[in-house]
């Protein structure tokens, strides 16, 4: 190799290595974008690794702990996506849309317990839901009426999604969120060492 090209092609490289790290990791909001388009598919199973990513890169990211409350009730895990949708809503107060929709699961809660005869749960989750949505006249109309035991039946919970413990079926998409035919493949960490150590064995054989 002449000696100009071999310069050009050890710059070349640095360039390489020093860029290559940036453009194989993403931001968390690229890894959400991602998990929604997947969940905008009803692919719930697939869209947990991106949001699970995103919450690595940014532990404070309220869309990704929501993606992934949305994509563990996809997935039939109450508990786990409570959870999520719970601390995302810490997180950002202000999301309305997440608000009404466990307020609904939480009024489904209190109407399946009202079924079996447990008033005090029931009373008990309607008001965790009218705490999360105090717009619902209805509910707090019915919770205000009631005031111990309770003969008439309840109102139905407004969110169709919402059965009750047990039955909660999977979560809509978050707003905004766009079906991706091809979304980006998750970074594979093993593939981008391959490559830096790759590129490193051929910059040593240059020098």
């Amino acid at each position: 190799m002449r000696p100009h090209q071999r310069i050009i092609s050890k710059s070349g490289l640095w360039v390489l290595m020093l860029t290559l790290p940036a453009g194989l990791f993403a931001g968390a909001a690229q890894y959400v974008a991602w998990g929604d388009g997947l969940l905008a598919q009803k692919k719930y199973s697939a869209a947990l690794p991106y949001y699970s990513a995103a919450v690595k890169a940014d532990p404070t990211d309220a869309a990704a702990y929501r993606g992934l409350g949305y994509a563990e009730m996809g997935v039939h895990d109450e508990t786990q996506g409570l959870k999520y949708m719970e601390y995302s809503l810490h997180l950002n107060p202000d999301d309305s849309g997440l608000s009404k929709y466990l307020a609904g699961i939480y009024q489904g809660y209190g109407n399946r317990y009202h079924k079996l005869g447990d008033q005090d749960h029931a009373l008990s989750c309607w008001r965790k839901a009218l705490s999360l949505d105090p717009s619902n006249t209805q509910l707090a109309a019915y919770v205000a009426s009631i005031g111990g035991a309770a003969a008439a039946p309840a109102p139905e919970a407004s969110t169709a999604a919402v059965g009750g413990p047990g039955s909660v079926a999977p979560a809509p998409a978050p707003e905004g969120a766009t079906a991706a035919a091809n979304p980006a493949p998750g970074i594979n960490p093993w593939v981008m060492v391959g490559t830096v150590a790759g590129l490193g064995a051929i910059m040593i054989f240059l020098f």
